[in-house]
């Protein structure tokens, strides 16, 4: 072997090293089962609400809903590493509320209601947001930073970005005025 093929052969080393942890991140997260998921940043029982308050907000119809492309796997992770500690606490302080109110109906807890209850609790929360933005206050409530982080996750699953949105890999030339009913329905931007 020459020194040619030697640095060739170390160079390969290198990046193979550099690249194999990102590879193996790669892997590990192409989960074809969501059911299978284990939270890493909420608990399980805070994930057991937080699945239900997902497929109540986006239920599986003949298309499907928030549970089954993976929302609440998306939405943990989000909370775990993309908001600030505050937004975090508010976020798991909304489903402990979100129990607590539950348990006054059933002793169970919010996954044991029936979907009209959880709808109304839900129904309750979304008011209670709207009159506190109202007065001004801008404190993101739980029900507002849920539903956001619900449509954001839906929308960016592989389903949504490509069989309800419009999904173009590479897009073609750009034309600024098209019609909207030539295209039929909105872009995924991802």
């Amino acid at each position: 072997m020459d020194r040619r093929d030697l640095i060739k052969s170390l160079g390969l080393a290198a990046g193979g090293l550099v690249l194999l942890p990102s590879f193996s991140a790669w892997l590990t997260s192409c989960q074809s089962d969501p059911k299978g998921y284990t939270p890493k940043y909420l608990t399980p029982e805070e994930f057991a609400i937080l699945e239900v308050v997902a497929s109540r907000i986006i239920p599986k119809t003949d298309t499907p809903g928030a549970l089954e492309t993976g929302v609440p796997a998306f939405i943990d992770i989000y909370v775990g590493e993309c908001f600030e500690p505050d937004e975090e606490s508010e976020f798991k302080m909304g489903l402990h509320r979100l129990e607590e109110a539950a348990k006054s109906i059933n002793p169970s807890g919010y996954t044991a209601l029936k979907p009209e209850e959880q709808d109304k609790l839900l129904s309750e929360a979304e008011l209670f947001a709207q009159r506190r933005n109202e007065t001004g206050v801008r404190n993101p409530q739980f029900f507002t930073m849920a539903k956001d982080l619900v449509i954001r996750g839906y929308f960016t699953s592989q389903y949504g970005a490509t069989e309800y949105l419009i999904w173009e890999d590479v897009p073609g030339k750009l034309q600024g005025c098209i019609p909207y009913s030539q295209v039929g329905r909105c872009w995924a931007n991802v």
